[in-house]
C-alpha cells in the first residue's frame, strides 16, 4: 500500500469498483482499489515528483487522469523543469496517452465552461527553479 511519500489524493469509481489514486513525490504514485476490507495496490503510475491528480469525467462517459509532478532531486539540487501526464481508463488500468511541460507545478482544476472542458494547473517554480505564480490553462480535447 501507498504508505510513504503521499502528497494528494483523489477517487474514482469504474466498473462499479472504487479506487483511490496516492500522489507521492519521492516514490512512484498509486492506484488503490478498495476490496471490501482494504486497500489494495491495484496499479503502479512510474515516475517520481508527483504533487496533485485531477478526474476528468469526458462527455462520451471515457474517464481521464490528469497528473501534475512538482520537482525532483534534493533541496540543493532541484529539478522543476518535469512533463506531466493525462492518462485514460481503458480495460481496468490508467494508461498514459499525453505529457505536457510544468514546471513546480502544485495544482489541476477542471472547470467546464459552455465550449467543454478546461484543464488549469498552477507552477510554483520556473525551469530554473526560480518562485514563479503562473497558471496555464488548456483546453482539454482528448
Amino acid at each position: 500500500m501507498a504508505d510513504r511519500h503521499g502528497r494528494a489524493f483523489v477517487h474514482f469509481t469504474a466498473g462499479g469498483d472504487f479506487y483511490l489514486l496516492v500522489a507521492r513525490l519521492q516514490s512512484e504514485s498509486q492506484l488503490l482499489r478498495w476490496d471490501g476490507t482494504r486497500f489494495v495496490v491495484h496499479q503502479t503510475l512510474h515516475g517520481l515528483g508527483a504533487r496533485e491528480f485531477a478526474i476528468v469525467p469526458a462527455a462520451d462517459g471515457t474517464l481521464y487522469v490528469v497528473r501534475v509532478n512538482f520537482v525532483l532531486g534534493t533541496p540543493a539540487d532541484p529539478t522543476a523543469d518535469l512533463d506531466s501526464e493525462i492518462y485514460q481508463w481503458r480495460d481496468g488500468q490508467l494508461v498514459q496517452t499525453e505529457t505536457f511541460p510544468t514546471t513546480g507545478a502544485t495544482d489541476v482544476a477542471v472547470i467546464h465552461d459552455e465550449e467543454g472542458l478546461l484543464i488549469a494547473v498552477s507552477h510554483s517554480l520556473t525551469a530554473d527553479v526560480r518562485f514563479a505564480a503562473r497558471t496555464v490553462l488548456y483546453r482539454f480535447t482528448l
